[in-house]
């Protein structure tokens, strides 16, 4: 493949050649698969993108399309291709992106200044709610995958380990939500302190975490 066509390859792109490379799928069972499975928590993409993205595989040459009948139903049925296999081995190689944050009740966090400590309480609860509320759905996901089997065998083990990292970060932001809500007491109690000898005082032991873990 051209590096020009490289360059219009996304994440998405790869995800949906990867599921290809195991066995042909239609566009709405992709799409069903990417809602259903691990993908929803760590790319989730609009059904529209989905339902787009398989064509543009089959305009690069990396998949192919054929109709298909299920008794007298037609299909249109997505294959990967030799290009595709051969572009889907080339982005392992490739670094991939870092992890990118977007989280709204942060944002309102940072713009603390404009509201009072009950609000900033309520915001801190949210982010804890939040945290159980995924590991609920999570949980629930889990125990029917146990109970029904997978739907694609082979990626059992690595969605055990993708399971894992969603719940390491469920308990970093319930952990966060404490430490949080104990500063916001602490700034209560001490009002002889300055908010930026405050938050001083917190980057150094911010800081500090960080250079333990670098």
């Amino acid at each position: 493949m051209k590096t020009a066509d490289r360059t219009r390859l996304t994440p998405t792109s790869y995800t949906l050649l990867g599921l290809l490379a195991r066995r042909p799928w239609s566009a709405y069972e992709l799409n069903k698969y990417m809602q259903l499975s691990a993908l929803r928590r760590i790319w989730p993409r609009a059904e529209s993108r989905i339902y787009e993205e398989p064509k543009k595989l089959a305009a690069l040459g990396l998949a192919s399309l054929a109709e298909e009948y299920q008794g007298a139903r037609k299909r249109s049925v997505y294959r990967i291709t030799a290009a595709g296999r051969r572009a889907l081995a080339a982005w392992f190689a490739e670094p991939g992106a870092e992890l990118v944050y977007e989280y709204e009740t942060l944002v309102k966090l940072l713009n603390g200044d404009h509201c009072d400590d009950a609000t900033l309480l309520a915001l801190i609860e949210e982010v804890r709610r939040q945290a159980r509320e995924e590991a609920r759905q999570v949980m629930a996901a889990c125990e029917q995958i146990l109970e029904e089997g997978w739907r694609i065998p082979e990626t059992a083990e690595h969605n055990g380990l993708v399971i894992g990292f969603i719940r390491e970060n469920i308990e970093a932001r319930l952990r966060w939500a404490d430490a949080a809500e104990k500063r916001l007491g602490e700034r209560r109690r001490s009002r002889a302190e300055t908010a930026e000898a405050r938050a001083r005082r917190w980057y150094r032991d911010e800081i500090e975490r960080l250079q333990a873990l670098a």
